[in-house]
């Protein structure tokens, strides 16, 4: 928002130019009837710096001041380009691992970590597995059940929250595992 110029030349104001500083240049990003806009297009988690003109039928003022620093709100990541890649962790029962790529966008504000979300089986559900730091973009996922093609996806979480979950890996299936152990036993049926 603007103040309205001090002086309009004796003819009404018909437009409000709005330039944005982007590094060191300035440029014109909008034009409006009121001296206030909701400007779209600038980029999460940046710093910018606004100046307006004022225009009437007699032409266009001098540019205001520049206004004081402001900072748009980051946002939570993009998702990568590509799905996360999976390959099996060399010895059966360790799992699989899991590595991906960087977002496409960290959103405005570093990502500091990553969600891994798994499905066991052709056509289930994505289960959100494990929450890992930003580096080195791997992980470990054990615990998954044996012998069954799995897929996963991963998405980034900085200061604004989690970002949408990538598209799924290709299948691979989990080695086979040990089964688990049997219940306790009972002595009732026990004959000495």
């Amino acid at each position: 928002a603007c103040q309205p110029p001090e002086f309009f030349g004796g003819l009404p104001i018909i437009a409000y130019h709005i330039s944005v500083e982007i590094g060191s240049t300035w440029q014109r990003w909008a034009t409006v009837a009121e001296t206030s806009a909701i400007l779209t297009g600038l980029q999460a988690g940046a710093s910018y710096r606004f100046r307006v003109q004022a225009e009437n039928d007699g032409g266009v003022s001098a540019f205001s001041e520049p206004s004081a620093v402001a900072h748009t709100p980051a946002v939570p990541p993009a998702p990568s380009d590509n799905p996360p890649r999976l390959s099996i962790a060399g010895m059966p029962l360790s799992g699989l691992i899991l590595a991906w790529d960087e977002p496409t966008g960290n959103g405005g504000a570093n990502v500091t970590g990553y969600v891994l979300a798994c499905s066991a089986g052709e056509g289930s559900a994505f289960v959100e597995i494990v929450h890992v730091a930003a580096l080195p973009r791997q992980a470990r996922v054990s615990g998954l059940l044996g012998n069954l093609p799995h897929r996963c996806k991963v998405a980034g979480v900085n200061a604004a929250g989690q970002g949408l979950f990538s598209a799924p890996s290709e299948s691979i299936v989990s080695p086979p595992g040990r089964p688990s152990a049997p219940g306790t036993p009972s002595s009732r049926h026990l004959h000495i």
